[in-house]
């Protein structure tokens, strides 16, 4: 998966389709590109010149890259479920840190956020998948890891056949806190805020809360009061928000 192997050098000038505008902020670079193969298998590929973090052991800098490729491990470990890295390479060149990451594309899911916004699901199922959802981003927490980006459009759910099977994208703010309570506290104020904007019911608001109640981890005040301020203004509209039964 290290980019060693020279036959895999063609990820450094395959081309495809923006997933969306790169990102130039900071000086540097970041964005991903879509590539379809004559089999038609897809890959996504992460490209950054100059994106980069610091620390003790990099204090000149390395490709943010670096830190998701080694977080798609770290995942992999914990048994929680990521697209395959295939590939990961950084370079210099022209004294500039280059770096990609290719990941297979998740054939069979979508996205929590367009299955919610399309109400893709009937109440029950509904209920499932948010079940589903939970169990791994607890799974994540009681580790003391945060996913660091963790909206519903990052989670991806493939509903074919029995148990919803659940996937996290997005791996690269991923970080180990001091607690399974600041983890998770840093990342359901994402994940709450994003589900709110398409339609978190109060129930289903109170069963987040419950679930990690009983997986005794203690949350932070603003938690709680993130949705007392959402609820405040009254309920979703349920006509636009529910689910069809």
């Amino acid at each position: 998966m290290w980019g060693n192997n020279v036959q895999d050098q063609h990820w450094w000038t395959a081309s495809g389709d923006w997933v969306e505008t790169p990102n130039t902020d900071r000086g540097g670079f970041s964005g991903v590109q879509r590539v379809d193969m004559p089999d038609g298998s897809g890959y996504f590929i992460k490209r950054q010149r100059s994106y980069l973090f610091r620390s003790v052991r990099y204090p000149g800098g390395r490709p943010t890259l670096l830190r998701e490729f080694r977080n798609f491990r770290r995942f992999a470990d914990l048994d929680l479920r990521t697209p395959d890295a295939v590939y990961f390479d950084m370079r210099r060149r022209g004294g500039q840190w280059e770096a990609i990451l290719v990941t297979r594309a998740l054939e069979g899911y979508v996205s929590l956020r367009e299955a919610l916004v399309s109400k893709r699901w009937s109440a029950e199922r509904r209920r499932s998948v948010i079940d589903a959802v939970l169990d791994t981003v607890l799974k994540l927490h009681r580790t003391g890891l945060k996913h660091g980006h963790l909206y519903p459009k990052e989670i991806f759910i493939n509903d074919d056949h029995g148990l919803p099977q659940v996937a996290l994208l997005d791996l690269e703010l991923s970080r180990r806190c001091l607690t399974a309570g600041q983890a998770a506290a840093s990342d359901l104020k994402r994940f709450l805020k994003g589900m709110f904007e398409i339609g978190l019911t109060r129930l289903e608001y109170r069963h987040v809360l419950d679930r990690y109640a009983h997986a005794h981890i203690a949350l932070p005040a603003r938690v709680m009061e993130q949705g007392e301020r959402y609820f405040s203004h009254g309920e979703p509209d349920m006509q636009l928000c529910a689910p069809v039964e």
